[in-house]
């Protein structure tokens, strides 16, 4: 997806990537007369790596940098050689550094990394994969539990967590938009439904949060969700329908901006009835619109390494948890 947004002119970096991607690159770039691919993981184009990151500097709002897992392990760079540009890093979210820092020691991590782009105030764009435990049989060390929390913990950084092919196409319009602040784009690896279908003149992902499915008068329970479980959320709200329970979905793609509107829009949204949030992660970032007699359907643990159909019902990440949930509070 980055290759194929990547500007005419732009300069383009990859690394840990195979023989099949290289070539691919290679080709796109040529084809779009970028100034040239380097493979960070080969020693011998090392200057002409540093050598892209610092231009990158120079041409904000580029698409200019794409890297992937293992970052760029430089000998000799300190480490705000590669980590002061803006442009977009491509990666995996459960661990993505950036670059070695000199003397092969620490590991610069996603959140270091984005926190002192929020803190410079500059437009870089993560596209992160793998983000949570639908990822499967890679296991606990590849799925991210804790890391969404962590992210959205760091100030001027937008943390967007799309639900479907709409939603990310207007978290992609919002990052470009946000011209002071990186944003991170937590993506699923496993395929997710459509929900966002009819009208799709008005970016909703801007909004922060927005009613997916149901009402917002007389509703009985609002079912909150981001990115994958925005799907559960609304099988749950069906199945609660057949039962005669009026119950509300809200899609949350970006709580950074949910908070930035307006009360009487937050208000609308959230309702007052009994709300649930769903989200394989932790609970942390949701305390701040779940009540004491809320609910939340979740991960409080690390994750394991199985399919992700087997790994969902497994951590009670479910339709039924939900509903289930939602019945309790509304009896």
């Amino acid at each position: 997806m980055a290759l194929a947004l990547a500007a005419e002119g732009s300069t383009v970096v990859c690394s840990d990537i195979n023989e099949q991607t290289a070539q691919a690159a290679a080709a796109r770039v040529e084809e779009i007369g970028a100034k040239g691919v380097a493979n960070a993981l080969d020693t011998a184009d090392e200057e002409a790596v540093k050598e892209a990151l610092i231009k990158t500097q120079r041409d904000l709002g580029r698409l200019d940098v794409l890297m992937n897992n293992a970052g760029v392990a430089g000998k000799d760079w300190d480490t705000t050689t590669a980590i002061n540009f803006s442009g977009v890093y491509y990666g995996l979210m459960h661990a993505c550094p950036l670059m070695a820092e000199q003397g092969g020691g620490a590991v610069v991590n996603t959140a270091s990394v984005a926190g002192l782009g929020a803190l410079m105030r500059q437009r870089v764009v993560y596209v992160m994969t793998h983000d949570s435990i639908g990822l499967g049989e890679d296991g606990p060390t590849h799925q991210p539990v804790e890391h969404l929390a962590a992210l959205r913990a760091i100030p001027n950084l937008l943390v967007f967590r799309p639900g479907d092919a709409v939603e990310t196409a207007e978290a992609w319009q919002c990052a470009l938009a946000a011209e002071e602040s990186p944003s991170i784009l937590a993506l699923s690896r496993q395929g997710l439904e459509q929900f966002r279908l009819g009208d799709l003149s008005e970016n909703m992902t801007a909004r922060g949060a927005y009613i997916a499915a149901g009402e917002a008068d007389e509703r009985q329970v609002t079912l909150m969700a981001s990115g994958s479980e925005v799907g559960i959320a609304i099988s749950a709200h069906e199945m609660l329908a057949a039962d005669s329970i009026a119950a509300t979905v809200v899609s949350v793609p970006c709580m950074e901006l949910f908070r930035q509107q307006d009360a009487a829009w937050q208000k609308m949204v959230l309702g007052t009835a009994p709300r649930i949030a769903i989200e394989a992660a932790i609970r942390q970032p949701w305390d701040r619109i779940l009540g004491e007699n809320d609910a939340f359907v979740g991960m409080d643990d690390f994750g394991a390494s199985a399919p992700a159909g087997d790994l969902f019902p497994h951590f009670g990440i479910t339709a039924d948890a939900v509903v289930a949930a939602a019945k309790t509070r509304v009896a």
